[in-house]
């Protein structure tokens, strides 16, 4: 899993210094590198990573998104990994809000 995360920050800085931080590839490498981060139980870490990720892919497709949702779940797993079971439900909310905006009550 080590060797995972070392290859996935390599590529991660590859794309970042190709495509710039805001490029879909971009932001999908650093939500593999915070799930790589989540399996390692470094959550402080994957934290960044989603956080990061879900800001970009607000601005990129708009809140709604099914996309931005997915992120938000993430970063749900990882505050309930950490026992921080209000931001857990605060982001498990801001995903079913996106889900539902995107494909109705």
């Amino acid at each position: 899993k080590e060797l995972a995360l070392l290859l996935l920050k390599e590529a991660f800085s590859i794309y970042q210094t190709k495509a710039g931080d805001s490029h879909e590839r971009t932001v999908d490498c650093r939500i593999h590198l915070g799930k790589a981060h989540h399996s390692l139980g470094m959550y402080d870490e994957a934290l960044d990573c989603f956080c990061m990720a879900v800001y970009m892919r607000e601005a990129l497709l708009g809140e709604p998104h099914p996309s931005v949702s997915e992120i938000w779940l993430l970063i749900s797993s990882v505050h309930r990994a950490k026992s921080k079971l209000k931001l857990s439900l605060k982001a498990s909310a801001k995903a079913l809000t996106g889900y539902r905006n995107a494909h109705g009550e």
